[in-house]
């Protein structure tokens, strides 16, 4: 994806110099990728080269510019951001778009996240955890649980780093306050690219997701979630 000021440029032509001193610009954006098309979008345009992230929705921040720097600061505003959003997690996409071949993202899980078992067919798939603990349980087709890997942060001495060099169930089970890694799989983003087996309850059917995963984390020696 271009830097914001070409962005800009594209979009309003010769008035962008005008707009360069203006703290922010609401467009309804449709040039900078489809994923965005006929959804308002606040850009902060009072230094060009200082855009950083667009907010695409309360849970995922899109990275702008061609270079991407995140620090400890950016994390902890997505914990913020986790802990406003209903199902406790957010994430900055570090790639330029969901037609990017290859997809990085920062994301921040809360304890008490319900992530349902899944898998991306024809892909594959890192983390690196880079604060906080979580397991990652993978599933036999039948549901019965092949391994549980345990990972932290370098410090900690568990597994830091983790590559899935195949599809395979899976789920992700907080074991801190939060847990904080760095997710690479493949691109372009397909809302169908993502499977979920029969045996794993569906986010919307009521409490069904949150009591199945209660009882893997008993099976799977992990602390259960607090109380909400």
């Amino acid at each position: 994806m271009p830097g914001a000021e070409l962005q800009l440029r594209r979009l309003v032509g010769p008035k962008a110099d005008e707009l360069r001193g203006t703290a922010h610009v609401l467009i309804v954006c449709a040039a900078i990728s489809p994923i965005y098309r006929g959804t308002p979008v606040r850009l902060d345009f009072g230094y060009l080269g200082r855009v950083r992230f667009q907010e695409v929705s309360p849970e995922v921040l899109q990275s702008q510019g061609p270079i991407v720097q995140i620090s400890g600061d950016d994390i902890r505003s997505l914990k913020e951001r986790a802990e406003r959003s209903p199902r406790r997690r957010a994430r900055i996409c570090a790639h330029p778009g969901p037609d990017d071949r290859t997809h990085e993202m920062l994301i921040v899980l809360l304890r008490g996240n319900l992530i349902r078992p899944h898998f991306h067919p024809g892909k594959v798939e890192s983390f690196h955890v880079m604060a906080g603990l979580m397991s990652v349980v993978q599933f036999n087709e039948d549901g019965s649980i092949l391994e549980v890997v345990r990972m932290g942060d370098y410090g900690s001495g568990r597994t830091f780093y983790y590559r899935q060099t195949r599809p395979i169930h899976h789920t992700l089970l907080c074991e801190s306050d939060h847990v904080a890694f760095h997710e690479t799989t493949q691109g372009p983003f397909s809302r169908d690219g993502t499977t979920h087996p029969a045996w794993a309850p569906d986010e919307n059917a009521g409490d069904a997701l949150k009591i199945y995963l209660d009882d893997l984390r008993r099976r799977t020696g992990v602390e259960p979630d607090p109380p909400r």
